[in-house]
């Protein structure tokens, strides 16, 4: 609950504000911008917030975001529920150091009031670094001695064929009997599979002769394995090196799936196999290792939550092929108050133009119109085909959908925001060609702010008194290197937004669609984890993209019943480390970035 600070209403020109920036200089802030956020309480009320360091570009936060909380707080003051404001400020042209922070909010040309704050900027590297040394000699002072080899490595000769030898000696050296090692006669499956029957170790894994195994590495696989029965896949994270063999590049790698089988920084190799899953026949014997031969195998997976090697960068993530099969009868479904009808014009005429738009079952839900009468709104809608329902109660996102789902005839509902629009014509197609795989139970999409900044790239929970949900590499620019290899693969999340979600027919009705409880927010975050206690996942496709300015939909509605609902619900169930997410990372950010405080220990199974 936001307290009322002594004198709120002294100033005419300022009620209240926070800025919610965690500053501090035992931390430095990393990466190439940083979040600013927090509050402002005006009157009259703000409609510009411009943050920037010393010697930096000013940067134009976003104003008007809900703030249930500060509304709570503040019951009387106008303005209250919008008065949230948040963006993202660029910091790669500035120098290492403290510098100071200046966030500045105006209303009608005027300064209304300005926070400083100072901050300290670090680099990645250095800091990387040093937090990379704690880790390997907490590791090494848990040295464990091995009973008998774990892992056999076979060797890729790649380019050069005389790194291979030595690196196969070096391995058995440095692994204190835990390892055994293999020059490869080809880079194909067979290889892999004669080195299975050579050896009795329970895994094999795959190295190129140009990689680097850490010297902790047998001791991170001792005391991080668990116990038998052994999992079927297990894979750490790693470091990429440039031609001075300078680490340039960590990857800190999300949670078990199989989809990460088929990604570059994850399948090429440094992974192990249960060797009996190896020996087992296969259709075709030239695949390669890391594809896809292996993937639909393994059941079982664990996270190593540690760089254990080193390698030379791998190829960019490739999207994943489009299915050539025709689209599934799929039904939309969109509520609307046409609050916005342009905006809602551009997103349906993008939707019909649509690869496979034209075949799609369209019901647009009609609440507490403020755009349009009712005539005017059918008339409106009858331009793109739309079948038009009306329910005039309070906004109640669930159950809107849920009413439109009953009548829906398709075998897949798309549920959409009227305030989204599709970018490029084979979104809807990206979204069902990964909703075809069989553990799927709903698909997300990827969506951008109007500025083309990320908006959602699935959703990503913490657990606790108060659970967290937040939207993987929101404002990220989707160029930075950490973002971009997991950002344009599909992959596996906890959730994803209900302003785009694909799920079928059976699963909705399965778990009793949308929880009416929930009218607000949260309802698809609930919805996803209802669907995994089912045993079925969450995706984001990758290419499925669309634009979004979030928010618009649903006004400046309380939410403040939904998210007690919500964590009443589940706070008790949810790790303190999203799956997906990485323990290394910054749980308050959603930028991918490293807390250089935070030093993972544990080993991460399947959940």
């Amino acid at each position: 609950m936001i307290s009322r600070p002594p004198g709120w209403r002294a100033d005419p020109r300022f009620i209240a504000g926070v800025l919610e920036n965690p500053l501090d200089n035992e931390a430095p802030v990393l990466g190439e911008s940083m979040e600013v956020r927090g509050w402002a309480l005006t009157e009259p009320p703000a409609d510009l917030v411009l943050a920037r360091f010393q010697g930096g570009a000013e940067s134009r936060l976003v104003c008007g975001l809900t703030r249930d909380d500060v509304s709570r707080g503040f019951e009387l003051a106008p303005g209250s529920a919008r008065c949230g404001f948040s963006g993202r400020l660029a910091l790669a042209d500035l120098p290492a150091g403290p510098m100071t922070l200046q966030v500045d909010v105006q209303a009608g040309g005027h300064l209304l009031h300005r926070w400083q704050r100072t901050a300290v900027l670090g680099r990645v590297d250095p800091v990387y670094s040093r937090w990379r040394q704690r880790l390997h000699d907490l590791h090494r002072r848990r040295r464990i001695e091995a009973g008998s080899a774990l892992v056999t490595w076979l060797i890729a000769p790649g380019t050069d064929p005389s790194r291979a030898a030595p690196l196969a000696q070096r391995l058995v050296v440095e692994g204190s009997g835990v390892f055994e090692a293999q020059v490869a006669e080809s880079g194909a499956l067979g290889a892999l599979r004669a080195a299975a029957r050579r050896t009795c170790t329970p895994y094999i894994g795959w190295l190129h002769a140009e990689d680097r195994l850490e010297p902790t590495a047998a001791n991170l696989l001792l005391h991080l394995l668990p116990d038998l029965p052994y999992p079927d896949f297990v894979y750490a994270d790693h470091d990429h090196v440039d031609g001075a063999d300078d680490l340039t590049d960590p990857v800190f790698k999300p949670g078990w799936s199989r989809l990460l089988m088929h990604h570059p920084d994850v399948g090429s190799r440094g992974w192990l196999v249960k060797r009996s899953l190896v020996l087992e026949p296969f259709e075709d014997e030239d695949q390669v290792c890391s594809a896809a031969a292996l993937s639909g195998r393994c059941s079982t997976g664990w996270r190593l939550p540690v760089p254990w090697l080193s390698l030379r960068r791998a190829p960019a993530p490739h999207g994943r092929p489009r299915a050539s099969a025709a689209l599934e009868a799929t039904s939309v479904i969109v509520p609307s108050r046409l609050a916005d009808p342009d905006r809602f014009a551009r997103s349906l005429t993008r939707l019909r133009a649509s690869r496979g738009g034209e075949q799609l079952e369209l019901i647009v839900v009609l609440n507490n119109l403020s755009g349009l009468d009712s005539e005017s709104a059918h008339r409106f809608l009858d331009r793109w085909g739309a079948r038009v329902l009306e329910s005039h109660e309070p906004f109640n996102w669930s159950r809107l959908n849920n009413l439109a789902a009953a009548s829906a005839s398709g075998r897949q509902l798309l549920f959409l925001n009227d305030d989204v629009e599709p970018l490029g014509p084979d979104w809807l197609l990206e979204l069902q060609s990964l909703a075809a795989r069989e553990d799927l139970g709903a698909v997300g999409a990827v969506l951008e702010y109007e500025d083309g900044s990320i908006q959602h790239g699935g959703i990503h929970l913490r657990g606790g008194d108060t659970p967290q949900c937040r939207h993987r590499f929101r404002h990220c620019t989707g160029d930075e290197d950490r973002v971009r290899r997991w950002l344009n693969v599909d992959g596996i999340q906890t959730a994803a937004t209900g302003a785009c979600l694909l799920t079928p027919r059976q699963d909705f009705d399965a778990v009793g669609g949308f929880d009416e409880s929930l009218p607000l927010v949260f309802n698809d975050v609930d919805y996803c984890l209802r669907l995994a206690l089912r045993g079925r996942l969450c995706g984001v496709a990758a290419g499925a993209r669309l634009r979004h300015p979030e928010g618009i939909s649903r006004g400046g509605l309380d939410e403040s019943a939904d998210a007690e609902t919500f964590s009443r619900r589940w706070a008790s169930s949810l790790p303190e480390t999203d799956h997906y997410s990485h323990p290394a990372l910054a749980a308050d950010r959603d930028d991918w970035m490293l807390d250089p405080t935070r030093v993972p220990v544990q080993a991460c199974p399947i959940p």
